[in-house]
């Protein structure tokens, strides 16, 4: 079974893992009119090149003493990463950061993060090798809980749980038909 894990921030990343293999890349962006926003094209390749069977996302949410843009941005941001999902037809979990770090024993400190990775995916080190690639390691880490915590409850070492969205629940959404509700 192959997860991708997201880590959706602008310095995030996007990580497969099977098991064995680890493929992680910095989130893909584009610079439009001195702003660096999300590729949404390049985010759709990785995703079908990659035939993820599971997504696991990183739930974003505003943070005390953010400002209003950075939380707009935020969220922004997040929900072009779940419309990517839902459009491309994805089962995927929303793995809130306290839970999938408390199970794999990652703190907020974000070397400590990059050197966990290197711990449990040694084969994956140069995908996150620079301090500014933490978002990297953070998405490998994510599609690692996904693989061994995040599918059955015993494997958590938390109370909190992920929700998770499959084909047939997106659908659901749509109604039987898959087409959208009529006006």
């Amino acid at each position: 079974m192959k997860i991708c894990g997201i880590d959706p921030g602008l310095t995030g990343g996007i990580a497969f893992y099977d098991g064995s293999v680890v493929n992680a890349y910095r989130v893909p962006t584009l610079k439009i009119a001195n702003k660096k926003i999300l590729d949404m094209e390049a985010i759709c390749k990785l995703m079908v090149f990659h035939e993820p069977d599971m997504v696991c996302i990183e739930q974003q949410q505003a943070m005390p003493r953010q400002g209003v843009a950075s939380t707009f941005k935020t969220g922004f941001n997040y929900g072009i990463y779940i419309g990517i999902l839902h459009a491309l037809g994805y089962s995927y979990s929303v793995v809130i950061p306290r839970k999938w770090k408390a199970d794999l024993f990652v703190t907020s400190d974000k070397n400590q993060a990059r050197m966990r990775a290197t711990e449990l995916m040694p084969d994956g080190q140069s995908s996150w090798s620079l301090k500014c690639e933490d978002g990297v390691a953070e998405a490998a880490l994510i599609a690692y809980w996904g693989l061994y915590c995040g599918q059955s409850p015993s494997g958590s070492n938390t109370g909190l749980s992920a929700k998770n969205f499959t084909k047939a629940s997106i659908r659901g959404l749509l109604g039987p038909d898959d087409t959208l509700p009529k006006q």
